[in-house]
């Protein structure tokens, strides 16, 4: 059988894409993709039946539809309930270095202490999470143009995966 769908890549996938998946039974079926949820995303495959289609379970590949766009609403109650969803310290921390909505990262000017860092690996084991480390050239250190070495750092901030 010939592979029907062209990317594979699960983050890609936006409202209105057909989104291929596996049945309990390993058969291929398809459907249209609707909303993401907390477990996936939703997909209408016509017979008035909602599937939850997850990359790591049932997910094969998806085709990009002709009326695609992002899925704003979903990610923004995805946001929403993961932060529902973390206990109330990292609800707290995370408040105390919130960067602005226009930038990409959601916290910012973290001191570099080992406290902060406990609380991010923390966060990391619910969020997939990147650290960038900021500062500047000081002592013997002077600092490459594009970024700066943790041990030398003053803080950081931190982006989703």
């Amino acid at each position: 059988m010939a592979l029907m769908w062209t990317d594979e890549l699960f983050d890609e996938i936006q409202k209105g894409d057909r989104v291929f998946y596996e049945t309990a039974q390993g058969q291929p079926q398809s459907g249209k993709a609707v909303i993401i949820g907390p477990m996936g995303w939703v997909i209408d495959t016509g017979d008035g039946v909602p599937k939850v289609v997850n990359e790591g379970c049932n997910y094969l590949g998806h085709t990009e539809g002709k009326d695609r766009e992002p899925d704003h609403l979903g990610h923004f109650y995805m946001d929403r309930l993961l932060k529902f969803c973390l206990p109330l310290d990292l609800q707290v921390w995370l408040d105390q270095y919130k960067a602005p909505t226009y930038e990409s990262a959601f916290a910012k000017d973290i001191p570099n202490s080992f406290y902060n860092h406990e609380m991010a690996s923390r966060l990391a084991k619910v969020l997939k999470i990147r650290k960038k480390y900021r500062g500047g050239s000081w002592g013997g250190y002077r600092r490459p143009a594009s970024f700066c070495h943790r041990g030398f750092a003053d803080r950081f901030a931190i982006y989703e995966r």
